[in-house]
C-alpha cells in the first residue's frame, strides 16, 4: 500500500460475472421485499432466559468503587468525588441501579427509575 486512497477494487471479475451477480442481488431484493416485516413479538424479549443475568452484589459494587480513580469519568448523574467519599452510603443504591440495568438491559438516569 502506497497511502493512496483506491476509488474503486477490482477483484478479477469479468462481465459475465457481474451480471450474474446483479441478477441474483436483483433475485434476492425481489424475495425479501415479497415477505412481510418481521414481528418482534416472534422473538424472546431482551430479558428472556436467553439473556438472564443476575442481579450485581453489593460486594461487586464495592470492590468497582474501590478501583474507580478520582479521575475517572462515570456515566452516573453523580460526581466522581462524591462517590469516592462516600461509599457506604452509596453503594446500596448503586447495587440496585446497576442490578436493574443489567437485569432490564435498560440505562435510566439515577432520579428516574420506577418502582
Amino acid at each position: 500500500m502506497t497511502g493512496k486512497t483506491q476509488t474503486g477494487l477490482d477483484f478479477g471479475y469479468d462481465e459475465q460475472d457481474k451480471e450474474i451477480a446483479a441478477r441474483l442481488n436483483t433475485h434476492l431484493a425481489a424475495i425479501v421485499q415479497s415477505r412481510p416485516p418481521l414481528n418482534s413479538e416472534d422473538f424472546p424479549h431482551p430479558s428472556s432466559d436467553l439473556m438472564d443475568f443476575s442481579a450485581i452484589t453489593e460486594s461487586q459494587v464495592r470492590l468497582k468503587l474501590l478501583k474507580l480513580k478520582r479521575n475517572s469519568i462515570t456515566s452516573l448523574d453523580l460526581p466522581v468525588d462524591l462517590i469516592k467519599d462516600f461509599p457506604k452510603l452509596l453503594r446500596a443504591l448503586l447495587t440496585l441501579v446497576f442490578s436493574k440495568i443489567t437485569m432490564s438491559g435498560q440505562y435510566r438516569k439515577i432520579g428516574k427509575w420506577d418502582s
